[in-house]
């Protein structure tokens, strides 16, 4: 008898718990359509806007804490339409060095992506007063085609703008093959750059052929560039190997380069070891070169 209605009791309870595992079925399918059409509107609503919230995390982080390196690997890998977004995005923020530093990194993405969209829009660029954006993009042209950065640079005409751009177009040439730099700048009179822009270039020359960048250095006609030129490899040179850079500067035929040179060195001896400095100015057998040497000493 017990065993009857305990059959009967657990049939009499199936109907309910069948229903209440229906119900919870149904329940889990409703939430996860509600968690479907959810993503989905979430989906779309980041499509329409072009992928802005997490181009608005990403700018904002790298806002707060700007470092170059983690903002160029950050855009590296963003499409047109995604740098077009945040550069609007940007515009929209209080002016800041970080706000443009930003702008700038991100018109050398497109730069690489597309040059020619990148510099138009540079130019239509109302917040870009100084040009910054337009060197930038024309930066990013002369790592792989120099030349072409250059026609872009002489193409803004006469003015402050012109000079800067240029300016960066031969830095960065001038990093990647210092020696072409230089022959095209000497043989295109008509394109001015200071020599400045040659000076990152022949410092990183000068790591591993010192004399060929010193050499180079030589070149310069303008008497302030050429030793300041020099002064700053001396200043490496001299570290690594004092004898080398005497033997070389001692050696140069032309009196003015001789003395230029031995100055620039003697100066940059100076600056870590002047008793050192000073005595072997006094063994200097030549009159001009030694005043010189003293001077700079």
């Amino acid at each position: 008898m017990c065993l009857l209605i305990g059959l009967g009791a657990g049939y009499g309870l199936r109907p309910v718990v069948s229903s209440e595992s229906a119900s919870d079925g149904a329940s889990a399918k409703e939430s996860a359509a509600s968690k479907s059409a959810s993503a989905a509107a979430k989906s779309a609503s980041k499509a329409a806007t072009g992928l802005s919230m997490p181009l608005a995390d990403m700018l904002k982080d790298l806002m707060g804490d700007y470092d170059q390196r983690s903002a160029r690997k950050a855009f590296a890998s963003l499409s047109a339409a995604e740098i077009q977004e945040g550069l609007k995005q940007l515009a929209a923020m209080p002016k800041s060095n970080e706000r443009e530093l930003l702008r700038a990194e991100l018109y050398r993405a497109w730069a690489a992506v597309n040059p020619q969209a990148a510099w138009q829009a540079a130019l239509a660029d109302a917040l870009d007063k100084s040009g910054s954006m337009l060197a930038a993009v024309a930066g990013a042209v002369a790592k792989t085609n120099p030349k072409a950065a250059v026609d872009l640079a002489m193409s803004l005409g006469l003015g402050g703008k012109r000079g800067f751009v240029l300016s960066t177009v031969f830095t960065e040439w001038a990093k990647k093959d210092v020696l072409a730099a230089l022959e095209y700048s000497q043989k295109h009179p008509e394109v001015p750059v200071e020599l400045y822009a040659f000076t990152a270039g022949l410092a990183k020359l000068a790591e591993t052929d010192p004399v060929k960048a010193a050499n180079l250095a030589l070149g310069f006609k303008e008497d302030y560039s050429r030793n300041s030129t020099l002064l700053s490899l001396m200043n490496n040179w001299i570290e690594s190997d004092p004898n080398a850079a005497f033997d070389w500067a001692l050696k140069l035929e032309n009196p003015k380069m001789r003395e230029d040179a031995v100055s620039a060195a003697v100066a940059a001896w100076a600056k870590f070891d002047p008793k050192a400095a000073m005595a072997y100015v006094e063994s200097i057998p030549d009159l001009g070169v030694r005043k010189s040497a003293y001077q700079k000493a």
